[in-house]
């Protein structure tokens, strides 16, 4: 009879969600612990015979496995989480307000009956009007937009209008709010990244080996005694690295799975790699 044997898997080429869901679902495919003893010829059990039992794996290696899926899941969630995103709304928000009040002062000085504010306000007007509406942009286009129009503000022949209209505070606290959104938003990349490649990729690490060690035991198993349970848990196991390996096929060419369509066989049998 021919060795049913685990189909390769390279795990490291998942992102973090699809390597989440292969390593929850390869779980619940591993037998629980502590059943009855099997029957072997003669009326010898598994333990009397091999001194094996729970098909060779023990409380160690699921508790362990567990666990590091747990810390898997918390660093993943602590990677995602902002600890940058209540102060960023409120700059977002600051500069906003900033930017609707620049031009209304405009819209208004322009029907000033003084010529020393209307003339100025006019001026500036034609050179900027082409920046507004920016605070409705997406945040990253938005910064640069307002970095845009303060290099406008600060060109030697529109310094004059802005301090004509008293416009100094307001463009230097528009600065202030946008450079600090800009640093605040370079520090969370830099932070997340950060927690990616080195946390959660040290998790990953650890429970790629708890896989290897947890598969290869019961696929060892299953070799010696060939029982339905273990034997079952190769070729489920199989199916999910062929469901997973097409998954991640897809996602590389960016198409939509069929309903229709079969998960092709890889016929690469070495446990460890996809």
């Amino acid at each position: 009879m021919a060795i049913l044997k685990i189909k390769s898997v390279d795990l490291g080429h998942l992102n973090n969600a699809e390597f989440t869901e292969f390593m929850n679902r390869f779980r619940a495919l591993v037998p629980a612990l502590g059943g009855e003893e099997e029957e072997r010829p003669g009326g010898l059990s598994v333990l009397a015979a091999t001194e094996i039992t729970d098909y060779g794996l023990t409380a160690e290696m699921t508790e362990a496995f567990d666990a590091d899926m747990q810390a898997l899941t918390d660093a993943v969630s602590r990677s995602q989480v902002d600890e940058n995103t209540k102060p960023r709304a409120e700059l977002d928000a600051a500069r906003d307000a900033y930017i609707s009040y620049y031009f209304s002062q405009l819209s208004a000085a322009r029907k000033s009956p003084f010529a020393e504010t209307s003339g100025p306000a006019e001026t500036l007007w034609t050179r900027t009007k082409d920046y507004r509406g920016i605070q409705r942009l997406p945040l990253q286009q938005e910064t640069a937009q307002v970095r845009g129009l303060l290099f406008d503000l600060d060109k030697a022949e529109n310094q004059p209008l802005v301090a004509a209209l008293h416009l100094e505070t307001l463009v230097e606290k528009l600065r202030e709010a946008n450079e600090e959104f800009a640093a605040l938003s370079g520090e969370s990349l830099a932070t997340r990244a950060a927690d990616l490649t080195e946390e959660t990729k040290a998790v990953r690490t650890r429970l790629i080996e708890r896989y290897d060690e947890i598969s290869t035991t019961l696929f060892a198993y299953s070799v010696l005694f060939k029982d339905d349970v273990s034997l079952t848990f190769v070729r489920q196991l199989n199916s999910l690295i062929d469901e997973t390996a097409t998954a991640y096929k897809r996602r590389g060419k960016g198409e939509t799975p069929s309903e229709e369509e079969e998960t092709p066989d890889s016929g690469d049998e070495r446990p460890g790699e996809l």
